[in-house]
């Protein structure tokens, strides 16, 4: 292995992510890794450095959430594309971000264990999806999970809750947890819930009223529950699953189910997988991508690129 470049986002997880680069160094070090460390200064800076450090680099190692994995992620599949390009670097990952469910389905959520996986140079070849939204010339991508339903409404929720409450940011407990319940429970009240839409792929042509429907290209959602064990970023396929829970106490308690892994023959949940899905809804809905939200769609496929990234795990 030569020298690798490190991108490191110092804004993950609402900033804290800095905090941790003294140890990111220090377990770099240990390991004997010969770096070169840049920190970027906004999610555009961080795409610019991607893109200087391919071609350069044997290696991308990316710090930072799932946002920041995307980012560097979508540069280096763009260079594949391009003919003449000398190098396609291997991609590793350091998670510092709030959920980190990329590296946690890879089983190098630990900063050390990240690092040593770094260090043994072991690639393997994984699937990465991609969305294509009709009207829309942008295509995006994603490595962990896109879903819609709850998981918008709660996430939007609680982005609004930090913003407005910026001393109560810095507890987990109360901003994300607390927070979380209230606005499932608002969703149910204010009649959010639930979803409507149209799935289809090769087999299945359908109607769906569910509460959370989830695309995953990696069995860990919302920070870190296994929701599809099924899944897996090497299946070369996409797993889906259909949550249909009716009542904010008829989801907790399925939420808890889920943490206890005892959910899989729920009733509440149906386990759907394809090489390929489509979605319509008559209304406009808001789908989230590994923690990012897309606004106002309405049709949109999904696909899977197999063993498109080489990556250290």
């Amino acid at each position: 292995m030569g020298k690798v470049a490190v991108l490191f986002n110092p804004s993950s997880d609402k900033g804290r992510s800095l905090k941790k680069k003294g140890r990111v160094e220090k377990c770099l070090k240990g390991n004997k890794i010969d770096y070169d460390l840049y920190v970027s200064k906004s999610e555009n800076d961080l795409k610019n450095l991607s893109i200087e450090a391919i071609g350069n680099y044997s290696t991308i190692v990316g710090v930072g959430g799932d946002t920041t994995f995307n980012i560097i992620i979508s540069a280096i599949l763009k260079s594949k594309e391009k003919k003449g390009t000398p190098l396609i670097p291997a991609f590793g990952m350091i998670g510092t971000g709030s959920a980190n469910d990329i590296v946690q389905s890879l089983g190098i959520q630990k900063i050390e264990t990240a690092c040593k996986a770094i260090k043994s140079g072991n690639i393997k070849k994984m699937d990465v999806c991609y969305i294509n939204i009709k009207g829309r010339d942008e295509s995006f991508l994603f490595l962990g999970t896109l879903s819609a339903g709850l998981s918008t409404y709660v996430n939007m929720f609680i982005e609004s809750f930090i913003k407005n409450h910026k001393f109560l940011a810095k507890s987990n407990l109360i901003s994300q947890t607390l927070t979380g319940l209230v606005s499932i429970k608002k969703s149910f009240s204010k009649k959010i819930i639930p979803l409507r839409i149209y799935l289809e792929n090769d087999s299945i042509k359908r109607d769906i009223e569910c509460s959370l429907i989830v695309f995953h290209n990696a069995p860990c959602y919302a920070n870190g529950m296994e929701l599809n064990p099924f899944a897996s970023p090497f299946n070369r396929k996409i797993d889906c699953s259909v949550v249909n829970t009716t009542s904010f106490l008829n989801t907790f308690n399925f939420g808890m189910k889920v943490l206890r892994r005892s959910h899989i023959k729920r009733k509440e949940i149906e386990f759907i997988e394809s090489k390929l899905f489509r979605v319509f809804s008559e209304k406009e809905i808001d789908i989230l991508k590994d923690g990012d939200i897309i606004r106002k769609v309405k049709e949109f496929e999904i696909s899977v690129f197999p063993g498109a990234l080489d990556v250290l795990a």
